[in-house]
């Protein structure tokens, strides 16, 4: 799943960030600074992804173009690494652990279980899953590589960075016959 990590920053490549943000509309704080000027949103930082070494361990989900050529990009994007959100000895657990491969459905279409995380087996920590429910943007985006960068973790095999590359997809864009039926509904 983890190779020894090399110099580039690649999608899939595990990080970690002081913080990681998350935006809760009805507990956040907003601040005023003068009748023409917009309001700013104080957000809070989520204490539920991995700390690792005192920070927040994220997976990079970018593509990597962006990570290569960041000065045309707004952010970067990473998604959170949290516990497996169930117990070990589960059904739950293991079809969490197994859902970065799609399966056939009943008609044979392909498609994902737990299509909201990437499970991933960290090096010395464990099982644990990006969420991808919860992507953040980390900006500007040439600081955000530099930083990212500076506290990689751990690098993707070519192989696993397909399946997350097929999730992600899957996760932003579902196939049309999934879409029609919906729309049936």
């Amino acid at each position: 799943m983890f190779q020894q990590p090399g110099r580039t920053l690649r999608q899939g490549d595990v990080s970690s960030v002081a913080l990681v943000p998350i935006w809760h509309l009805s507990e956040c704080d907003y601040q005023a600074k003068g009748e023409t000027t917009p309001h700013s949103v104080v957000i809070r930082g989520w204490s539920k992804p991995l700390m690792h070494l005192g920070r927040r361990v994220v997976l990079i989900c970018s593509h990597d173009c962006d990570l290569e050529y960041p000065r045309s990009r707004t952010a970067i994007a990473v998604a959170p690494v949290i516990p497996v959100p169930a117990s070990v000895e589960t059904e739950r657990y293991k079809g969490i652990m197994a859902s970065a491969r799609s399966r056939k459905d009943e008609v044979g279409d392909f498609i994902f279980d737990w299509i909201n995380y990437f499970p991933i087996e960290l090096p010395g920590l464990g099982d644990h899953v990006a969420d991808l429910s919860a992507l953040v943007s980390i900006t500007p985006a040439e600081d955000a590589v530099a930083l990212l960068r500076e506290h990689k973790l751990w690098e993707m095999t070519d192989g696993t960075q397909q399946l997350l590359g097929r999730k992600l997809s899957a996760f932003f864009v579902r196939d049309q016959p999934a879409r029609d039926a919906l729309a049936q509904s």
